[in-house]
């Protein structure tokens, strides 16, 4: 799946993905 981006959810701080800082 795409970096930030989950289940067709638009990026947002801290999702799809950890957070990198």
């Amino acid at each position: 799946p795409v970096p930030g981006v989950q289940e067709g959810v638009p990026i947002v701080p801290g999702a799809g993905r950890a957070p990198r800082e």
